[in-house]
């Protein structure tokens, strides 16, 4: 890199894109001049689920940055997570054409060409070489070998391979937002020099990076960069059970995160007290009396694992029509649950619970839906309670899936109130709701919440 130089970085997360763009000054180092961010959620766990969205907040960041600097940005690096990377460790020894003359830039390039020429398996690509040491023939380690007087060295470098389907679509969405990739760095790789001190860099660490729906691990022996992986949990996962725990909303679960930041007794000043906004509760003065129905949607969490339930219960004496949706909506789970194995799709689940509903005269609520369930309580695949018989994923022993028929008497329109929170139905009538979450395996389905 040479004094002035432009880098333009690019990092896709799972809730915004950011775009740094820096410049080398006198020194060699690279000085931030713009840092810009835009809102995506095209990335989720790690997984690219909608180029186009990533691709406008990508050039969004882009026109801001450029605004910024007075800079036409044309081209960029671009991070990948560690779950799409592999890492081949190479060593060669290059004989020196002219000893005499000491180690020519010429002996070194042919050095870096020969090191990278490995076998890459088809389903990868190569995106990056990182030189480590470079040993003379004496055994004197050098960062820059030039000019040494040695008949050979030997260079030592991690070769970077990333799944090629990754690197077609990140291809594909910086063609669309009108940019080229200068390169594709591992996210840890990249942040290396970032977060890590001088000593640090000569120290075994192990460098995580905790984003909203994903974890980046990178581990290093020395400079060695030896192994990067992710994990699909992230600073989402601690929200939803602050919000869980606390009974209150994501969104000021999220706040006290970001306020407070940690949970340790030793750092807390009982002087202070923590301020909750809980949701406005628009029926706290509500009695419940005769003839009601009420619905209780009940979740559970043990060793890390999500369980959940719901159950509408009758008040007293009801009107026999009521009492009858009640149970309709109970037996739509288990006309559901009668296709859930395996070799069967989410959509045969889907339509049995439609179709048995919709033959009893009721109508379900398609804005709500069942949902996977695990780590976390709400995790892919989406289950509504309708569709087309044949469609979805297909079923595999130790899915864990909740199926939640929710069942109108009248028409299936529904109203969100003011409060965020609170659902009615447009027309004034009843509702009802059953939920069980279930295990598929080999044979019939585990119900994991029956009561």
């Amino acid at each position: 890199m040479a004094i002035g130089d432009i880098i333009v970085g690019i990092d896709i997360g799972t809730t915004k894109v950011c775009t740094v763009v820096g410049e080398v000054n006198n020194f060699g180092q690279i000085e931030t001049i713009s840092s810009t961010s835009y809102k995506c959620s095209g990335l989720k766990k790690g997984k690219i689920i909608n180029e186009d969205e990533i691709s406008l907040s990508i050039a969004k960041t882009i026109k801001d940055a450029e605004d910024e600097t007075n800079l036409k940005i044309n081209s960029a690096y671009v991070t990948i997570p560690g779950k799409y990377v592999t890492i081949v460790q190479n060593s060669i020894v290059k004989d020196v054409k002219d000893k005499y003359s000491g180690i020519s830039m010429k002996d070194v390039q042919g050095a870096i060409s020969q090191i990278k020429d490995i076998e890459v398996p088809e389903s990868q690509a190569l995106v990056d070489i990182v030189l480590d040491k470079i040993v003379l023939e004496n055994g004197t380690v050098v960062t820059d070998p030039v000019g040494s007087i040695s008949s050979s060295f030997t260079m030592n470098a991690q070769i970077i391979l990333a799944q090629r389907e990754y690197v077609r679509k990140l291809t594909s969405i910086f063609k669309k937002a009108g940019l080229e990739i200068d390169g594709i760095v591992p996210t840890t790789l990249a942040e290396r020099n970032l977060v890590l001190d001088t000593n640090e860099l000569h120290d075994n660490i192990m460098l995580l990076d905790i984003g909203a729906g994903n974890i980046d691990i990178g581990v290093f022996e020395g400079q060695t960069f030896i192994y990067t992986n992710s994990i699909p949990v992230g600073g989402d996962n601690i929200t939803n059970d602050i919000a869980l725990v606390l009974n209150i909303s994501e969104e000021e679960a999220d706040k006290l995160k970001r306020q407070y930041g940690l949970a340790l007794k030793s750092f807390i000043d009982n002087d202070n007290d923590i301020i909750l906004n809980t949701c406005k509760d628009t029926t706290k003065n509500k009695i419940i009396k005769n003839g009601d129905i009420v619905s209780i949607d009940t979740v559970a969490l043990k060793n890390g694992f999500n369980g959940d339930a719901a159950r509408t219960f009758i008040v007293g004496d009801v009107p026999k029509e009521t009492r009858r949706l009640v149970d309709v909506t109970k037996q739509a789970f288990f006309e559901g649950i009668k296709y859930a194995k395996p070799g069967n799709r989410i959509g045969d689940i889907c339509h049995a619970i439609g179709e048995y509903v919709h033959s009893q005269g009721y109508s379900v609520v398609r804005e709500f839906q069942g949902h996977g369930i695990g780590r976390q309580m709400h995790e892919d695949p989406g289950i509504p309670n309708y569709g087309k018989a044949g469609r979805g994923i297909r079923l595999e022993p130790g899915m864990t899936l909740a199926i939640e028929p929710m069942v109108i008497q009248g028409k299936p329109n529904i109203l969100e109130l003011d409060d965020g929170w609170t659902i009615i139905t447009e027309d004034g009538s009843l509702a009802a709701h059953y939920e069980n979450t279930i295990l598929i395996t080999k044979k019939e389905p585990e119900i994991l919440t029956l009561l």
